[in-house]
C-alpha cells in the first residue's frame, strides 16, 4: 500500500507515519478487538473519519488533524490498490 504523506514539517510528517504505521500494526487505538473499526477515543474515530470520507471538525496542524489526514490517505492507497488489482 502506497500512502503519500502531505505533510513538510518534521512533526506532522512524523506524527502521519505514526498513525499509518498504527493502522498497519492494527494497533488497538484504530481497531477494535474483534478488528472492526475502534471508534471509542479521539483518534480511532477521527482516523476512520478521514478513512470513510466522513465529515470532522477539527482545527488544522494538531493531532487529531494529522489522524484525519492519515485516514483519508490510507482509505485513498487502499481504494485504489483495488482498483488496479480488480478488487481482490
Amino acid at each position: 500500500m502506497d500512502v503519500k504523506n502531505p505533510f513538510r514539517s518534521d512533526s506532522p510528517r512524523r506524527a502521519f507515519d505514526t498513525v499509518v504505521g498504527m493502522y498497519v500494526d492494527r494497533h488497538g487505538d484504530l481497531f477494535a478487538k474483534d478488528g472492526k473499526e475502534n471508534r471509542r477515543n479521539n483518534l480511532g474515530a477521527t482516523f476512520w473519519k478521514g478513512y470513510r470520507g466522513e465529515l470532522c471538525l477539527v482545527r488544522k496542524n494538531t493531532p487529531l488533524w494529522v489522524a484525519y489526514k492519515a485516514g483519508e490517505a490510507v482509505g485513498r492507497a487502499e481504494r485504489e490498490e483495488r482498483e488496479v488489482t480488480g478488487g481482490c
